[in-house]
């Protein structure tokens, strides 16, 4: 019975092998977990640019061709569109950083001022260890 483990191992660690190569990283990590979503990955198309897509993916083939379909711009604006739900949009994305030093979040300066106090509202700290 010493090759169950081997066997176990195997089925869950070469699909997501797979996934990676072909581009589908979060397939493969959540196929280390739940072992059916990491097979299903591995037998999936790959994305254009991987690994996978490159070297098993003929130029002209009409697997390339699906794959670029698939994960072409409609693709990238939902992916974009999800992570913009869960992180936050950005609201400034070509605004320069200001130039008088203030910082860009608009907070208040957390530093000391020129005389060596902290700024107002900031808790001295006590570095003496």
């Amino acid at each position: 019975m010493w090759w169950l483990p081997v066997l176990l191992a195997a089925l869950t660690v070469i699909p997501a092998v797979i996934c990676m190569l072909k581009g589908k990283l979060v397939t493969a990590a959540l196929g280390i977990v739940y072992q059916p979503i990491g097979l299903i990955g591995s037998f999936r198309l790959g994305k254009p640019g991987s690994f996978w897509s490159r070297h098993f993916y003929g130029p002209r083939s009409r697997r390339r061709a699906r794959s670029e379909r698939r994960f072409g711009e409609a693709y990238s604006a939902r992916l974009d569109r999800l992570r913009d739900m869960v992180g936050g949009a950005l609201t400034d994305r070509g605004a320069a950083p200001p130039q008088d030093g203030s910082p860009q979040d608009g907070s208040p300066e957390t530093g000391p001022d020129q005389s060596g106090r902290p700024a107002p509202g900031v808790q001295p700290t006590d570095h003496t260890g």
